[in-house]
């Protein structure tokens, strides 16, 4: 579900101390690339490609990231990949083997419990992507990636709050689908030259 370093780190995310709130952007986003573990991208990246079919999904400018990661892995994947804002559009869409990848900054919004539970009643999976962790989604969902284990200034709104971190990890996935891609590539080439 996350990667901790260590016993302790873990124990202090499920008693919710450690978070720290970083009212700067650039301190925040500064802690948030020293803190940043390829293992997670690594994981995701094989977990994404075992699915038939990626519905993107996230509210407000959620949205907006969930419509980029859409255009990016068109260029990667050779499935269906849809970006939609609306619930209803997800449950239309879903069949057997679905993934449907959910952006929100807090997990706050709104609740995910009936969403999810439509998803895995269509035999498919759900991956939350939050920004800010939140201990109750490690405990209900299956899937869930924290990309900070700092906070945004408390005082925005949920839709002020900037999606800086989405669009790294969206980025840094990508490019280990075209790292991925290239060595496939050079490997068959040197297959079939043998």
């Amino acid at each position: 579900k996350l990667e901790f370093k260590n016993l302790k780190e873990n124990l202090s995310f499920l008693s919710g101390q450690i978070f720290s709130v970083i009212p700067d952007k650039n301190e925040r986003l500064h802690k948030f690339l020293d803190d940043y573990n390829d293992e997670i991208i690594d994981q995701f990246t094989s977990h994404i490609q075992k699915f038939e079919k990626i519905i993107l999904f996230g509210s407000g400018p959620s949205f907006i990231a969930g419509q980029y990661f859409e255009y990016k892995l068109r260029n990667q994947l050779d499935i269906p990949i849809w970006a939609v804002a609306h619930e209803t559009s997800i449950i239309d869409l879903l069949s057997k083997n679905s993934l449907v990848i959910i952006f929100s900054i807090t997990g706050q919004f709104k609740s995910f419990t009936e969403l999810y539970d439509n998803i895995i009643s269509k035999n498919s999976k759900a991956a939350f992507i939050l920004e800010e962790g939140r201990t109750d989604f490690l405990e209900r969902y299956d899937y869930t990636i924290t990309l900070s284990n700092f906070i945004q200034n408390p005082e925005l709104l949920p839709h002020e709050k900037t999606r800086t971190t989405f669009f790294t990890f969206i980025e840094t996935v990508i490019k280990k689908l075209e790292n991925s891609s290239f060595e496939n590539t050079l490997k068959y080439r040197k297959k079939t030259q043998l």
